[in-house]
C-alpha cells in the first residue's frame, strides 16, 4: 500500500514540473531559450525525474528492492516540487532579444584565439574521422562484434585527439565568430564533431551540437520552429539507436532508447540500496571537485591528486566502466550523506541568482556555455558547476574590462547570415 501512495505522489508531483516547462515554452515563446532556469529544469526532468517513472524496468537488470524504489521516488517527488517552484517563480526569459542584439568588439587577442581553436579543431577532427572510417571499414568482417571494436576505437580516438576538450572551446569560439562575422561557416567544427560521434554509434556530443544551433536558430529568428528541432532530434536518436540494435543483435526497448537518462539515474537507487550514502567522503575529492580540477579539461590527466569523480568510482563498485553518471543528487549524498539533500540544492538556487545577473543580450555568449555546463551539473554534479567560476573569471576579465557595445538590429544580422 505504501509503495503504491508513493508511486501516486511522485506522479502527481510530476505533473505541475511537466506543466511547468510546457507553459513556459508557450507564454515566453522563443524567448525562453534565454532562460537558465528553464533549461536547468528541462535537463533535471530529463536525466532525474523523467526515468523515474520507469524504475521497474530499471530495476529488472538491478534488483532493487520494494524500499529502495519507494525511497527513490520518495527522494524525486520533493526535487519534483522544487524545480517546478523553480520554473513557476523564476523562469522570466529575456525580453531584450526583441528587439536588437549586442555585439561587443573584443580584444584582439579574442580573435586570435578563435580562429586558432577553429583551425585546429578542423584538421585534428578531420584526421580522426578520417581514422574512424579506417576502422569501421576494417571492422565489418568480424560481424556482430563490429560494434565493440569501432565503439572502443572511437574512444581511443576520443582521448588521443582530445575531442570533448575542442568540443568545450569550440563552442564559446564559434558563437563569438558567428556574432561577429556574421557567417554561418564557423560552426563547421561543430557539425565535424558530431559527425565523429555518429560514425561511433553515439549521440550525445550530436545532441550537444544540435542543441546549440538550435538556439542559435531561435535568437537570429525569433521563433522556437519546434517543428524542425522535434524531426531531427527524433531521427537522430531512432537512427543511432536502431544502428546500435541492428549490431548488438537485439530489440530496441526503452532502456536502450533512454539509456542515458536512465543509467544517470539510476545511481540513486544503487547508492540507497546498497546504503551508501555518506560512505563516498573523500576531502581530498572534494577538495578537487572545488578547485582546479575542474578547471581544465576532462582530458587533461592530473598527478598532483589521484582525482577520480563519483561517477568513476561508482563505476568500479558496479564492475564496469562505463555509462553510470553520478547525478547532481547522487554525488552529494554519497559523500555528505542526508546533508547532501539540502546542499544539493545550493547550486540551483545560485543558478537562479546568475540567471538573474545575466539578463542583458551583451551577456549572450556566456549565457550559451552555461547552458552546456548545467546539463552537466545535472547528469554529473557539483563538480562540474565549478567550472562556471573559471568561465566568470575568464568572461569578466576579458569580455567586460575590453568592452565596447555595438547595436546591431536582427535585421542587419539576418541580412548577413551566409
Amino acid at each position: 500500500m505504501w509503495f503504491i501512495f508513493v508511486k501516486i505522489l511522485y506522479i502527481i508531483s510530476i505533473i505541475p514540473l511537466l506543466w511547468g516547462i510546457i507553459k513556459m515554452t508557450y507564454k515566453r515563446k522563443y524567448q525562453v531559450v534565454t532562460s537558465l532556469v528553464f533549461w536547468m529544469s528541462f535537463f533535471y526532468f530529463c536525466y532525474i525525474a523523467f526515468p523515474c517513472f520507469f524504475i521497474e524496468d530499471i530495476n529488472c537488470k538491478w534488483g532493487f528492492s520494494d524500499n529502495t524504489i519507494t525511497f527513490s521516488r520518495c527522494v524525486v517527488f520533493f526535487y519534483n516540487l522544487f524545480f517546478a517552484f523553480l520554473i513557476f517563480c523564476f523562469c522570466k526569459g529575456d525580453d531584450t532579444f526583441k528587439n536588437e542584439i549586442l555585439v561587443k568588439p573584443r580584444y584582439k587577442i579574442i580573435y586570435q584565439l578563435s580562429y586558432l581553436v577553429e583551425w585546429a579543431s578542423i584538421i585534428v577532427v578531420s584526421l580522426a574521422i578520417l581514422r574512424l572510417i579506417n576502422v569501421r571499414a576494417s571492422a565489418e568482417s568480424v560481424g556482430s562484434f563490429s560494434y565493440f571494436i569501432v565503439r572502443n576505437a572511437a574512444l581511443r580516438l576520443e582521448a588521443q585527439y582530445h575531442i570533448r576538450m575542442f568540443l568545450y572551446m569550440l563552442i564559446p569560439a564559434s558563437f563569438f565568430l558567428f556574432f561577429k562575422n556574421k557567417r554561418l561557416v564557423y560552426f563547421l567544427p561543430l557539425v565535424l564533431v558530431a559527425v565523429f560521434e555518429t560514425l561511433a554509434n553515439q549521440r550525445t556530443t550530436a545532441f550537444i551540437v544540435l542543441i546549440y544551433l538550435y538556439i542559435l536558430y531561435v535568437i537570429t529568428q525569433k521563433k522556437l520552429a519546434l517543428k524542425i528541432i522535434v524531426p531531427i532530434m527524433s531521427v537522430l536518436l531512432v537512427g543511432v539507436l536502431f544502428v546500435r540494435a541492428a549490431a548488438l543483435g537485439t530489440e530496441l526497448n526503452w532502456t536502450m532508447v533512454f539509456g542515458e537518462f536512465f543509467e544517470t539515474f539510476t545511481t540513486l537507487p544503487f547508492i540507497i540500496e546498497h546504503n551508501l550514502i555518506g560512505r563516498g567522503f573523500n576531502l581530498e575529492r572534494i577538495i578537487a571537485d572545488c578547485t582546479y580540477a575542474s578547471l581544465l579539461p576532462g582530458s587533461i590527466k592530473l598527478s598532483l591528486l589521484s582525482y577520480e569523480s563519483v561517477g568513476v568510482e561508482l563505476s568500479h563498485l558496479v564492475g564496469r566502466g562505463y555509462g553510470l553518471g553520478s547525478n547532481f543528487i547522487s554525488e552529494q549524498i554519497y559523500e555528505l550523506g542526508y546533508i547532501g539533500f539540502i546542499s544539493s540544492l545550493i547550486v540551483p538556487f545560485l543558478v537562479v541568482i546568475i540567471d538573474k545577473w545575466l539578463r542583458g543580450a551583451d551577456n549572450l555568449l556566456v549565457k550559451i556555455i552555461f547552458i552546456f555546463q548545467l546539463r552537466l551539473f545535472i547528469r554529473e554534479g557539483i563538480t562540474q558547476f565549478t567550472v562556471i567560476l573559471y568561465i566568470f573569471l575568464v568572461y569578466f576579465a576579458i569580455y567586460y574590462i575590453f568592452r565596447k557595445k555595438k547595436h546591431v538590429t536582427p535585421n542587419v544580422l539576418l541580412r548577413n547570415i551566409c
